[in-house]
């Protein structure tokens, strides 16, 4: 699941990178280096990785509350006893960081080396 949150991560920040060419090229032509603009596509995604993992905390806390029973089984009966706490939470938001992180820093170092003039020119 981690690995499919950072190729989600990854498609998303090439998605935006793609759609501001022109002015990652523009920010490029008038100075700016190459960490600035790794900084600031790093830190987009970050907000945004963390928006969604508080919007998910907050709909499951919603949606099962503090515990959760599952009971099933086919030859007999299973009871599963799911428990959402804090901790789970602030782990969930720290492993949402974690793979945001990685899928926007391969992204942004494709960001960094794109050619100013061909990217000005095409976009």
């Amino acid at each position: 699941m981690g690995l499919g949150a950072s190729l989600a991560a990854l498609n998303s920040t090439y998605s935006a990178i793609a759609a501001r060419q022109r002015e990652i090229g523009t920010l490029r032509a008038i100075g700016f280096g190459p960490i600035p603009i790794v900084v600031s596509i790093v830190a987009e995604t970050l907000s945004l990785a963390a928006v969604g993992a508080a919007a998910g905390a907050l709909a499951i806390w919603t949606i099962i509350g503090n515990e959760f029973f599952v009971v099933g089984g086919a030859y007999g009966v299973l009871v599963l006893r799911l428990s959402v706490d804090g901790a789970l939470c602030v782990a969930g938001l720290g492993w949402s960081l974690a793979f945001g992180a990685i899928g926007a820093s391969v992204a942004a170092g494709r960001a960094v080396y794109m050619n100013v003039a061909a990217t000005l020119r095409e976009a």
